[in-house]
C-alpha cells in the first residue's frame, strides 16, 4: 500500500497526457445510457480494493494458500462535447498480492492499469419522447506496464477496445432502470469477451443515490487454469468468466463534490479468482 499511494502523483500526470478519461458511473455497465451536456463534465478519484482466498480453476472452487488482494487508485473524467456526444476514460495504478515463492517471495506486483479513452453518442432521449434514453460507445483500450505473465498480473497485457449499447429510463418515483450489452477485442491471441448487465437506482432527498445490480462477463473460448501444457505465458489467454452483484450509495456533500461508496462480489466464475472488491470515491461535476 505505501508503494501504491506513493504513485498517485505519477497517476495525476499520467491523466494529462491521456487526456479527459470517464468518471466511474454511478449506475452499472462499462458505458451508460446518459451522457453529460455540451461543455459539462466530472473528474473522479477512487480506491477499489479487491480481496479473495478462492479460486476457480476450471469450473472448479478451491481455496488458495495465499490470499489474492489487489489495491487500485483510479482517476478518471467525462466531457460533454455536445449535448449528445461525450469523449470519456480512465487510467489507474494498481498494487497486486497473490502467489508467493522462492523467486518471488512477497508475491507483490504494481504498475499502471490498462488505460481507457474513447466516445459515447445518445441516439435515443426520453425527454424528447422516446421511451427510453439510449446510447452507444466505443472505447480504445492501451495496455498498462506490468509483466503479463504472471498469476498475480495486473491484466492480460494487450491494447484493443471495446462497443456497448447502454439503455436508460426514469420514472417520477426516483428510480432509473438501466441495462447494457457489448463486446471487448484485444489483440495477442486474449479471447474476446462479451459483457452485460442492469441495475436499478433510486435518488431520495435530493442529494443521495442508492444502487443495486447485476454484471456478467464472458470470454468467448481460450485456456483453463491449470490444465496440462500450461505455462505462464498462458495467463493472458485464459478463458476467464465471471458473474457479480454489486450494491451502493452516492451522497452530494457540497456544491459539485460527491462521495460514493460501493460493495461486490462474484458469486459464479471460470478460471478467476471468487473476489469481493469495495470501492470509495470523491467526484466533482462541472458546468
Amino acid at each position: 500500500m505505501k508503494n501504491l499511494f506513493n504513485k498517485a502523483t505519477a497517476l495525476a500526470a499520467a491523466l494529462m497526457t491521456l487526456g479527459f478519461v470517464s468518471a466511474p458511473q454511478a449506475l452499472a455497465g462499462e458505458f451508460g445510457a446518459y451522457t453529460p451536456a455540451r461543455h459539462s463534465g466530472s473528474v473522479s478519484f477512487n480506491y477499489i480494493n479487491q480481496y479473495a482466498t478462492e479460486l476457480w480453476k476450471g469450473s472448479n472452487l478451491a481455496r488458495v494458500r495465499f490470499p489474492y488482494e489487489l489495491d487500485t487508485l483510479a482517476l478518471s473524467a467525462s466531457y460533454g462535447i455536445t449535448d449528445k456526444l461525450a469523449i470519456e476514460g480512465q487510467i489507474g495504478y494498481s498494487e497486486v498480492t497473490f502467489a508467493r515463492n522462492a523467486v518471488d517471495p512477497d508475491g507483490t506486483r504494481e504498475g499502471f492499469q490498462d488505460s481507457v479513452i474513447g466516445f459515447r453518442y445518445r441516439v435515443l432521449d426520453e425527454t424528447e419522447g422516446s421511451p427510453v434514453t439510449a446510447s452507444v460507445g466505443v472505447k480504445g483500450i492501451i495496455a498498462g506496464s506490468y509483466e503479463a505473465s504472471n498469476v498475480n498480473s495486473l491484466g492480460a497485457g494487450a491494447s484493443g477496445a471495446s462497443l456497448g449499447v447502454s439503455v436508460g429510463r426514469n420514472f417520477l418515483n426516483g428510480i432509473t432502470l438501466t441495462g447494457e450489452v457489448g463486446g471487448r477485442l484485444r489483440f495477442d491471441r486474449v479471447p474476446e469477451q462479451i459483457f452485460t448487465s442492469g441495475e436499478v437506482s433510486y435518488s431520495f432527498l435530493n442529494r443521495a443515490t442508492a444502487w443495486f445490480g447485476l454484471a456478467y462477463t464472458n470470454s468467448l473460448g481460450g485456456k483453463v487454469l491449470g490444465s496440462p501444457g500450461f505455462t505462464p505465458a498462458d495467463f493472458p489467454r485464459v478463458e476467464e468468466d465471471h458473474a457479480t452483484w454489486h450494491g451502493g450509495m452516492e451522497i452530494r456533500v457540497a456544491k459539485g463534490f460527491s462521495l460514493s461508496g460501493a460493495y461486490g462480489q462474484k458469486f459464479e466464475g471460470r478460471n478467476t479468482t471468487k473476489d469481493r472488491y469495495f470501492r470509495v470515491g470523491l467526484s466533482y461535476a462541472f458546468h
